[in-house]
C-alpha cells in the first residue's frame, strides 16, 4: 500500500525522557502531483530511506543502540490515477462538484419551485444558502429527492444529512461513521459526499480523503526499546502512538484519541 506522507516520532524512555516529531513531507507533495506508483515517488522514497538511515545512526550514536524507542507511520494512505486504474479496469474517475450543485438545486426546485439553493459544493461538503437548508429538510420529499439525486452522479457512494453525521460516530455503519468523524458542525456541509473506491474530487493527479481501504490504510512500524519483534494483525491507528509511548515510561494518557498497543510492549 504506497502512503503519500511520512512523519516519524521519536520517544526516549529515560528519567529525563525528550521526545521529537520528523516530518517529511516531500512524499506527500510528489505523491498528489505524480501518483503513488510513479518513478517520482520512487525516487523520493529511495532517498528518504537513506534518510532514516542516517536518523537511526546518529540516534545509535548518540542515545545508544537499543536505548530509544521509534514509531513510523502516515496520516494518510492516497487512492491510484483514476485514469490509470480505468485502463487497469477498475471502477474509477473524478467527482465533478458542478454535476452535484446541479443536481442538488434541479431536485429542490422540482419540489419546492424555483429559488437559489445552493451556496457552493466544496469537494465532500455541500452548503446550502442561509436558511435552505432548513426549508429543505423540513419537507421530507424535498429531502429525499435531493439525497438521491446527488447519490446518482457519477462517482458518489453515499450522501448522509446534517442528522445523521450529527449522530454518526459511534455508528456500526463503518462509511457513516467514517464520515461522521470528519464533521463539525460549526464548517461542514449542510450535506457529505461519500464518493466510490477509485473516484475523488481533485484536478492533481491523485488525493486522498474518503473512507477508502486505500485512504485509511497506512504503515505503523515500532521499533526499539521496550517493543517485541513481529507482525501483528490487529487492528491499529497512528493515534495509538501516543498512549503507547506514555506507557512505556509511566505515564498514562487519559484522555487519548488511541489505546495503548499492549500485543507490541514486552
Amino acid at each position: 500500500m504506497a502512503s503519500t506522507c511520512g512523519p516519524v516520532g521519536l520517544k526516549l524512555p529515560a528519567n529525563n525522557w525528550p521526545r521529537s516529531a520528523v516530518s517529511f513531507s516531500t512524499p506527500d507533495l510528489v505523491g498528489h502531483k505524480f501518483g503513488p506508483d510513479s518513478q517520482e515517488v520512487r525516487d523520493i522514497y529511495a532517498n528518504l530511506d537513506r534518510t532514516l538511515g542516517t536518523l537511526l545512526d546518529a540516534l545509535d550514536r548518540q542515545v545508544g543502540t537499543g536505548q530509544y524507542v521509534l514509531a513510523l507511520t502516515a496520516d494518510h494512505g492516497v487512492q491510484a490515477i483514476p485514469e490509470q486504474a480505468r485502463r487497469a479496469g477498475r471502477d474509477a474517475g473524478r467527482l465533478s462538484s458542478t454535476a452535484i450543485r446541479s443536481a442538488v438545486q434541479s431536485a429542490a426546485e422540482s419540489v419546492l419551485g424555483r429559488g437559489d439553493y445552493v451556496a457552493r459544493v466544496n469537494t465532500h461538503d455541500i452548503y446550502f444558502q442561509p436558511g435552505m437548508y432548513e426549508i429543505v429538510a423540513g419537507s421530507p420529499e424535498a429531502l429525499k429527492a435531493v439525497v438521491r439525486a446527488v447519490a446518482e452522479v457519477p462517482g458518489v457512494a453515499r450522501v448522509f444529512t446534517r442528522a445523521e453525521l450529527e449522530g454518526g460516530a459511534g455508528s456500526a455503519d463503518p462509511l457513516l461513521r467514517a464520515t461522521a468523524l470528519s464533521y463539525s458542525p460549526r464548517i461542514s456541509g449542510d450535506l457529505m459526499v461519500a464518493p466510490r473506491p477509485g473516484w475523488m474530487f481533485t484536478q492533481d493527479a491523485t488525493t486522498h480523503g474518503s473512507a477508502t481501504p486505500d485512504d485509511q490504510r497506512v504503515p505503523l512500524l515500532l521499533f526499539g526499546r521496550g517493543v517485541k519483534p513481529g507482525l501483528y494483525e490487529e487492528q491499529a491507528s497512528p493515534a495509538d502512538i501516543a498512549p503507547t509511548f506514555g506507557a512505556l515510561v509511566g505515564i498514562t494518557l487519559k484522555n487519548a484519541e488511541g489505546r495503548i498497543l499492549h500485543e507490541v510492549l514486552r
